[in-house]
């Protein structure tokens, strides 16, 4: 294969360009006089000027430059184009004006290719140019084309800018590509090997690869398989070694692994991949970690051999089948690979060797090197995709093990109804043995009939790949789709208003209210979409919402239906602005119904988040079942350059007082809460740079915390911003301060010199001298210097230097709270913990210590659609996990503000029932407001400048945003009841051990997550009672105590444990029990306590706390998917039910009494289907209550 050069050919005239499309938006200058997806500027002070013409007709692009040409004095037309990394484009224009010199394209990133313009003309011309968009030239995904102006231009005209993706060549060439190549290349045949080698050292025959070979850092591996799984093979000569364990493993001396299972090459990551990490601990022994499941690799799926010295180590590492989920070794298919190399000498002196993109900076696989075992079944593979865009099919044909003279690649097209079409796309001949093979493809569809057709890409006559396709004309079907969802929508709107001549339930209000926005808004977009890129991202947009919104009219119909047939309008209930009371922990309100009554009650707060269109869209938010909003402000903000007479001496309060106090005084006039997020972590750049021994990575927190430095900026931050909060008219429009970001301490390691700085004196604070700490902790010491060097070998130290970080982020964000009250001490507070995470120790956010200066229990929490599988899918038990850690630590409600219920980048169809689902369940779990991440209105431009994780967010889904308000509306109809699921006090309990978690994570973990996971569907809360709380004897009204794998506990938790039993407590286990103190120490007299199979633990619940009734499956299907939860009310019983699965259940409540459902006010029957995704909440009356 001849690779292809970068090449610039100018000329002019015109050219014919194959059938493809245009990726310039609004080249023809037609759509706004800004112009519209371009910028213009002027740099160096250049005079200047450009505006849009419009001339017989039609628009163009007229640019004046009035400067002399003068060094870094310029002007600019950029647009920033979505281009395809390594593809060959033409770029042509009309041009015509005055005379004018140094005018040129400059193209990419770093303005290597800067081809001068041609002499411009009075007559228009049309010129191309031709180029290669290089990889590294892209800014993210896009790839900046700028026009610039030096030197004095009277008058350039421009029109009809276009950039096009040249064709290959009718005939390519297969590149074979021998096993030293492969990281180049892209494709290896894996070796097979027999068994694991013992020595740690590369086994005969591998392929080794050396990215990096320096005098400071030398690194090579190998790869191989056998039945037993994946082999990797590392070689590391680092005269440094620094590692960082857990999650945060990256930051220090490290490997990452990423594997694509499927071997489709991604542009995007994928659920399916996976990504893992390894490294040499302190004691020499291998330590891992899969970012998948945010725990180390269990012991049982990894084996090593490692042997490390002073000057690096040498791993051999089997990973073992059952850790992939895709892949079977004893059948294997092909699958791809990516890898880095973490080295950390100290500081910020961190490298990153990589040979390929997708993992560091972003993750993708289709850089990767596709991997063909060597022995197993394909040896052939194509890895294509459909451009709808320019009606191509592309790819990549990889192969191995080819044998014989010669190797055909095939294409076959098949009609959905028709003969199917053979197309030759490459006779290799002459195959050198033991290599594998490369053939990048591009082949035009555009004759083809509209319609569905299979594209089967064939090797030597066998299959080698499969891929469905549609070809049809974009946006065709969906105008004529969302044409009718108009028609139908306005003859609902009529009938609601014939049946309603008053006013409108609230619940069709919000819904007609948004389906009347967004339907004719996406169908103007369609209508006035130009360039084929734009009617692809509009067509792309109807197809991800078009089931969203036939839902929404589906059910606006039936309950038309309803009233019609004579059921009543339930009364709903709204904020409206005014005072917010903290009862217990939950919010309280004067609000008022929908017929027309106030009254103090429980106010369940939902909205959106985070950024400006917020603000923008902030009048509209109370109409459509949104009473909250999160915007945010920060040290940088209010300190953006260094005072004259005093580094925090001249605060600025503009972005106060023109965004943030505005935002205050909308939301207070339109009924709507701002919970502000005071983000810590935005540090102002210029303190950083005058103080760089501040540095540390904890995520979004960039400083040490603990640095003097950083303790001035934020008192000087919060004494500047907290009281012009207080003194605005507008500050009863604040719901509450949210005083950190995602905060997790895994900047706080053992080799950070502030962290050791800190934790001695930490040790001497708690323990005065070494011996204190040896007759607690049994060990031998001689001072505090010894102990520092020992932190990740002792199990002592690092209990205590684990304790350090969490009680020293606890006492940063009690002194960030401190500091805030002592200005304004009434309003409330909370930090956003990510609560999904917090049982991985390192990260050093405590729900109880949290707690303790908090208002609301805040948190970050997720529950995003399953598209894979039925059932309690891991999020969702992750998060009523996390809310009853919260809960239970101490009795505030949740603020989860930043509520993930669609996935970053989602661009499927999510059903509304799972928004409505994962929002009401949220309120009845403890949760009293919910800030759904995020409300960002992307258009086709805003997209091509924007993030990928925006394009399928809520804003642009309204059938989501009906059923997100109205779970909102609804849940504040019995928000009376569902704060009764969080007041109850159960019965049971789960042991929650931060030292089991330290010393065996993965354990006890796994084992927490399936005990509390198989107590969902029993109908009975079981809460947390911790290692603190048992110590501190507070047992509440628990009087069963179920201990998950908890082989350490602490010993104060161990004497409460033994007094909780003493008052007559049951304690069962469920796990290993306590056999260790929290240092690692064998307990002198180790408990022995029955133990509870969890296909018993039902029987168990029902026995310490009855229920009084039954819920029987009718339909053979078990309880897989279902979520029961009952509390006592009075003499009544309250039951919330969900369906978690994809397919109706048939179910039975048995029980002498009486059913009524809460949410439609009617009699409930206690045979009933129940659908997926559309929560029950009962009231059951037992015979003989009144």
């Amino acid at each position: 294969m001849q690779f292809l050069r970068p090449i610039l050919l100018l000329c002019a005239g015109f050219l014919l360009l194959p059938a493809a499309g245009n990726d310039v938006f609004n080249g023809s200058f037609e759509r706004s006089g800004r112009p519209d997806g371009w910028e213009w500027s002027t740099f160096g002070g250049g005079d200047a000027a450009c505006a849009v013409i419009r001339s017989g007709g039609n628009r163009h692009l007229r640019i004046a430059y009035r400067s002399q040409q003068q060094s870094n004095r310029y002007g600019q037309l950029l647009q920033n184009v979505p281009l395809t990394p390594g593809r060959i484009y033409r770029l042509s224009w009309k041009m015509w004006g005055k005379p004018a010199r140094n005018i040129c394209w400059t193209l990419g990133k770093h303005w290597k290719l800067r081809p001068a313009l041609p002499p411009v003309t009075p007559e228009a011309a049309r010129h191309t140019l031709r180029f290669r968009a290089d990889p590294d030239e892209f800014d993210g995904k896009l790839y900046p084309v700028r026009l610039i102006c030096e030197n004095l231009t009277p008058e350039l005209n421009l029109d009809d800018i276009e950039i096009t993706e040249e064709e290959l060549p009718a005939e390519s060439a297969v590149t074979f590509v021998p096993p030293e190549k492969a990281l180049s290349g892209k494709v290896f045949r894996l070796p097979r090997l027999d068994g694991f080698p013992r020595d740690g050292g590369f086994p005969d025959g591998v392929t080794v690869w050396t990215p990096a070979d320096d005098a400071d850092f030398s690194a090579s591996f190998a790869l191989g398989w056998n039945q037993d799984g994946l082999l990797l093979f590392f070689r590391v000569r680092d005269d440094v070694l620094r590692p960082v364990p857990g999650s945060a493993m990256y930051l220090g001396d490290s490997v990452q692994l990423r594997i694509d299972q499927d071997g489709e090459l991604a542009p995007q990551a994928r659920p399916s991949d996976l990504e893992l990490g390894f490294q040499i601990d302190a004691a020499g022994k291998l330590a891992t970690w899969n970012w998948n499941t945010n725990m180390p690799i269990p012991e049982t799926l990894v084996e090593s051999v490692v042997t490390s010295g002073e000057n690096g180590f040498s791993a051999a590492v089997l990973l073992k089948d059952a850790l992939f989920d895709r892949i079977d070794f004893r059948h294997p298919k092909p699958f791809s690979f990516n890898l880095i190399f973490n080295d950390r000498d100290g500081g910020d002196d961190r490298r990153v060797i990589s040979f390929a993109r997708g993992i560091h900076d972003s993750k993708s696989s289709a850089d990767n090197v596709l991997l063909f075992p060597e022995g197993g079944a394909e040896t052939a593979r194509v890895c294509a995709r459909y451009d709808d865009l320019r009606e191509h099919l592309a790819g990549i044909f990889y192969t191995a093990g080819a044998t014989g003279d010669t190797a055909d690649f095939v294409l076959r097209l098949t009609p959905e109804h028709g003969s199917p079409r053979t197309i030759p796309l490459c006779r290799a001949t002459r195959v050198p043995p033991g290599t594998a093979g490369r053939l990048p493809f591009r082949r035009s569809v555009s004759e083809l009939p509209e319609g569905r057709w299979t594209a089967e890409f064939l090797w030597n006559g066998r299959p080698a790949g499969k891929l469905a396709f549609e070809r049809r004309a974009l946006l065709v079907r969906q105008r004529k789709i969302w044409e009718e969802f108009r028609s139908r929508l306005s003859r609902i709107d009529a009938a609601y208003r014939r049946q309603f001549p008053e006013r409108l339930p609230p619940s069709a209000a919000l819904s007609l209210r948004v389906l009347n926005s967004d339907i004719p808004r996406l169908l103007s977009q369609m209508e006035a979409a130009e360039s084929p890129a734009e009617r692809r991202f509009y067509d792309r947009r109807g197809e991800m919402t078009a089931p969203e919104v036939a839902e929404a009219l589906d059910e606006l119909e039936r309950e038309l239906a309803e009233y019609r047939a004579g059921r009543t309008p339930p009364e709903y209930w709204f904020f409206r602005s005014g005072p917010v009371l903290l009862r217990g922990g939950f919010p309280y309100a004067e609000l008022e119904s929908s017929r027309g009554r106030r009254q103090l009650r429980p106010v369940l707060f939902a909205g959106y988040g985070h950024f400006t269109d917020v603000i923008r869209d902030l009048p509209e938010f109370s109409s459509i079942g949104a009473n909250l909003i999160q915007i945010e402000i920060g040290p940088s903000s209010i300190f953006p350059k260094e005072g004259k007479n005093g580094e925090f001496s001249e605060p600025d309060f503009s972005d106060l007082e023109n965004r943030i106090l505005p935002a205050l005084r909308s939301a207070a006039e339109h009924n709507v809460k701002v919970c502000l997020l005071l983000s810590p972590h935005y540090h102002p750049a210029w303190l950083l740079d005058k103080y760089p021994d501040m540095r540390a990575d904890s995520d979004f927190l960039k400083y040490e915390i603990t640095h003097p430095k950083a303790e001035e900026m934020l008192d000087a931050y919060l004494a500047a911003l907290i009281p012009k909060l207080k003194a605005s008219p507008w500050s009863a429009a604040l719901h509450s301060l949210v005083l950190s970001n995602e905060p997790v301490y895994i900047g706080c390691t053992p080799y950070n010199p502030q962290s050791l700085k800190d934790f001695r004196h930490y040790l001497k604070q708690k323990y005065g001298t070494p011996s204190g700490f040896n007759a607690t902790a049994q060990r031998d010491y001689p001072d505090f210097d010894a102990m520092t060097g020992q932190i990740e070998t002792d199990p002592a130290l690092r209990s205590e230097f684990e304790r350090f970080r969490r009680d020293t982020f606890a006492a940063w964000h009690r002194r960030l709270a401190e500091r805030v009250r002592r200005i304004w001490p009434e309003i409330p507070l909370h930090a956003k913990m990510m609560i999904f995470s917090s049982l991985y120790v390192p990260q050093a956010t405590d729900a109880g210590m949290f707690a303790a200066f908090s208002d609301y229990n805040g948190n970050d929490n997720y529950r995003m659609y399953d598209f894979d599988n039925a059932g309690l899918a891991p999020h969702h038990i992750s998060s009523e996990l996390g809310s009853e850690l919260q809960l239970s630590a101490r009795k505030l409600s949740i603020c989860n503000s930043e509520n993930h219920i669609i996935a970053d980048g989602e661009t499927r169809p999510v059903p509304n029932g799972h928004i409505y689902t994962a929002m009401f369940e949220q309120y009845a779990t403890g949760t009293s407001a919910l800030i759904t991440w995020v409300w960002t209105d992307i258009d086709y431009l805003k997209s091509l400048s924007s993030s990928p994780m925006f394009c399928g967010n809520i804003r642009n889904r309204p059938g989501n945003i009906i059923a997100h308000g109205r779970a909102m509306l609804d849940a504040n109809r019995v928000a009376r009841e569902l704060v009764r699921f969080s007041r109850y006090e159960p019965e049971t309990a789960i042991l929650h051990a931060p030292s089991s978690l330290l010393h065996a994570p993965e354990r006890c973990k796994n084992s927490l997550d399936a005990l509390y996971a198989a107590t969902l569907p029993t109908g009975h809360r079981v809460r947390f009672l911790s290692e603190e709380q048992l110590g501190r004897r507070e047992f509440g009204a628990v009087r069963l105590l179920l201990l998950p794998e908890a082989e350490y506990l602490d010993r104060k938790a161990l004497a409460g444990l033994n007094e909780f039993v003493r008052r007559g407590g049951r304690v069962m286990v469920c796990g290993k029990a306590p056999r260790y103190d929290e240092f690692g120490n064998p307990l002198p007299e180790a408990p022995d306590f029955p133990k509870l199979p969890l296909s018993r633990l039902g029987a168990e619940l029902d026995a310490t706390t009855p229920l009084p009734f039954r819920l029987a499956v009718r339909d053979g299907a078990g309880g897989e998917g279902l979520y029961l939860r009952c509390v006592p009310d009075g003499d009544a019983y309250l039951i919330n039910l969900v369906n978690y699965g994809k397919n109706a259940r048939k179910l039975n409540f048995s029980g002498p009494g009486t059913f009524r459902d809460l949410l439609r006010e009617e009699t409930f029957e206690p045979e009933f289907e129940l659908p997926p995704q559309k929560p029950l909440l009962l009231r059951f009356l037992p015979a003989g209550k009144p």
